[in-house]
């Protein structure tokens, strides 16, 4: 994905400038906590709960690389995220 006006601060936090490539990913698999996040080029990574609502996101592709099944998980999740960040 490529993540648009990234905020000042998280741009200082991560060394990032105000537009990045990322890659969506999950941290974890333990239950009831954060565990979605994205990772940028330079291998640092945060929780989309530090991203802004409204946050712009161009999706460059919707490959994870996996199985069938874990395309489609994939697919769910991006069209789950899509409806979030875009609208």
């Amino acid at each position: 994905m490529l993540l648009h006006d990234i905020p000042a601060y998280l741009q200082q936090r991560v060394g990032v400038g105000a537009v990045e490539g990322v890659i969506f990913i999950q941290q974890s698999m333990r239950e009831f906590s954060y565990r979605d996040a994205v990772r940028f080029s330079s291998g640092r990574e945060i929780l989309l709960q530090y991203l802004l609502c409204g946050q712009q996101v161009d999706v460059m592709s919707l490959s994870s690389g996996g199985s069938v099944e874990e395309e489609a998980a994939h697919q769910r999740r991006e069209e789950e995220y899509c409806r979030v960040f875009v609208g």
